[in-house]
């Protein structure tokens, strides 16, 4: 369905002897989205022997229940046992996550790694326990994130950050080194693949150029596979 196709021709390629760092559609390189999404389905295809459509969809149902159980894990912390758990089941009672989370499409993935960042930053802010090892793991999953889709994630897990910060006075919680740490794993994350794809990156610079472009100026141009 939909972009799937997309997501499990590179998986394919990848098994198949093709680049890990360089995704491969029909033989052409598919510049158009970061590579995580196509490893974790050729992970899945492995672990399972071979290609099917469970296998392809797995991860995206995998990420989708771990972001469930983060909330319920993480929101005892500031609302509760029972708000915790109804955090959980409107998470997997949402249309867009019924939808998404069942299919071997970016979304449902790229949302719950957002997600969990989220969710395991505001239980050390609620506690007082944003400490170095958890800036590490959220630093980790932002990172992910960038490798699922990009970094637009990235304003929307900043922006929340910054109003609670700021209103509770709170700001230099951002200066710690901690944060620095967090922030460093992103990085490394992003650079690594980067680096292991810097073959094509002239070309792939282009491509993010021009999605960038369409995405404030509307329209985009068609779809290159």
């Amino acid at each position: 369905r939909l972009e799937e196709p997309q997501r499990v021709e590179p998986a394919i390629s990848m098994l198949d002897g093709g680049s890990w760092s360089q995704p491969m559609v029909w033989g052409d390189p598919y510049y158009r989205k970061p590579p995580l999404a196509n490893w974790l389905i050729a992970v899945a295809f492995w672990c399972a022997g071979g290609v099917s459509e469970f296998a392809a969809r797995l991860p995206s149902v995998l990420l989708v229940l771990a972001l469930a159980l983060a909330a319920r894990w993480t929101a005892c912390a500031w609302a509760g046992r029972g708000p915790a758990l109804g955090a959980a089941i409107v998470i997997l009672s949402c249309s867009a996550l019924l939808d998404k989370g069942r299919l071997c499409e970016i979304e449902g993935g790229y949302t719950a790694l957002s997600g969990i960042a989220i969710l395991v930053w505001l239980q050390g802010w609620a506690t007082g326990r944003l400490s170095p090892g958890r800036w590490v793991v959220i630093g980790l999953l932002l990172g992910a994130g960038v490798l699922a889709k990009g970094p637009p994630h990235l304003l929307f897990f900043y922006g929340l950050i910054l109003v609670l910060t700021v209103s509770d006075g709170r700001c230099r919680e951002l200066f710690k080194l901690s944060h620095v740490a967090g922030v460093l794993c992103l990085a490394a994350l992003v650079v690594a693949w980067l680096w292991s794809a810097r073959e094509g990156l002239m070309q792939a610079r282009g491509t993010w150029a021009s999605e960038l472009l369409g995405r404030f100026a509307g329209g985009g141009g068609p779809v290159k596979w």
